[in-house]
This record gives C-alpha cells, sequence and structure tokens, in this order.
C-alpha cells in the first residue's frame, strides 16, 4: 500500500520549483508561474506578495482569473489590483476546452489548469479538487502552504507560523490536522 505524503510535500518535490548549481549553492526559481486568484489573494492580504514574488517572480493568470480579481464587486478585496500594479500579468491565450475538468471546479480554477497544461507550466493553486484534478491531467502543482515551506527553506522567512497565522486569520481555509502536522514537520509546534 502506497503512503500518500503531505500535499505541500508533493508540490514541492513535484514542480522542482528550484535547481541548484553546482558553482554555488544558490537556488533559482522558476521563470513562469501559472496562478489562481486563490492564493494570490491570500499573499496579498497578508502584504506577503513580495515574498511570493521571491520565489514565483514571474506569476501569469488566465484571463478568467484576471476578470475575477479585477471584477467591480472586488474593488476593496485584496487582489483586485494586482495587474494595475505589474505584479502579475494576464496570459492572453486561446484555452482549448477539450481538457475535461469536473463541473464543480470554478471557472477560474478551470482556466488556470487549462492555461497551465497549454504552456507546460506550474499551477499555484490552493483548492484541493482543484489540484488534483490539475495533477489528474499531468500538471505540476505548488500551493501556498509548500511556497512557505520553501520560503523558509531558502532562508527568506525564519518561520512560517506568523505567516500562517495572519493568513488564517485573514480568511485563509485551512483544516487544523492539516495545520497542525504542517507545523509539526517544520518544526514549528
Amino acid at each position: 500500500m502506497t503512503r500518500l505524503l503531505p500535499y505541500w510535500t508533493q508540490s514541492v518535490s513535484r514542480t522542482f520549483l528550484y535547481s541548484c548549481s553546482s558553482d554555488a549553492e544558490q537556488s533559482h526559481p522558476v521563470r513562469f508561474t501559472v496562478s489562481d486568484s486563490g492564493p494570490l489573494i491570500t499573499w496579498d492580504r497578508v502584504g506577503g506578495l513580495p515574498l511570493l514574488k521571491k520565489v514565483h517572480p514571474d506569476i501569469v493568470v488566465a484571463k478568467a482569473v484576471a476578470t475575477e480579481l479585477q471584477h467591480p464587486r472586488h474593488l476593496y478585496r485584496p487582489g483586485h489590483d494586482l495587474l494595475e500594479r505589474g505584479l502579475i500579468r494576464e496570459y492572453d491565450l486561446y484555452i482549448p476546452e477539450d481538457l475535461p475538468l469536473p463541473p464543480r471546479l470554478g471557472r477560474g480554477d478551470k482556466a488556470s489548469i487549462r492555461l497551465a497544461r497549454q504552456v507546460n507550466s506550474v499551477l499555484l493553486i490552493d483548492d484541493r479538487d482543484a489540484r488534483k484534478a490539475a495533477r489528474a491531467s499531468g500538471i505540476a502543482t505548488t500551493a501556498t502552504l509548500a511556497t512557505l515551506k520553501l520560503c523558509k527553506k531558502l532562508g527568506l522567512i525564519s518561520a512560517v507560523r506568523p505567516l500562517l497565522e495572519e493568513m488564517l486569520a485573514s480568511g485563509f481555509r485551512l483544516a487544523e490536522h492539516v495545520r497542525h502536522d504542517f507545523l509539526r514537520e517544520l518544526g514549528e509546534l
């Protein structure tokens, strides 16, 4: 029987976000990441976009995600002006509808998955069902927890717990047992 690893472990190992150079022990981020709106809103709520951009310097979103972020009803929600601030860019590309995805996924989730598949990029997405659908389609995924773990590993932050707690207080949803396991794995419990 195969033991399933926590998704933040799967995400980091499956996406190859960093490759170490033999000449220097420095890591080099992926040049291109497709993102759904959820992680962008989460990081923006806590003022963490500069940190996110150190790990994912070039973030693109599908048109459906850009529309979702900029919708007038979200005018005062974090993330609504990411395109205007130049922190992300819209990738206007033909996204085929031929990739079968679960109907319960949102429009932005589906568009993000299709875009990541079409451009063969890592997908930054927090929704569990969307991550599962993306992986089933052969797309490498990462998520907020994997990014937090990587930030600590790279020495960008000394501890993930304060930032994770701030994210949770601002509306990031995470099951208590997942939070506990994640912090225990990082030695922060």
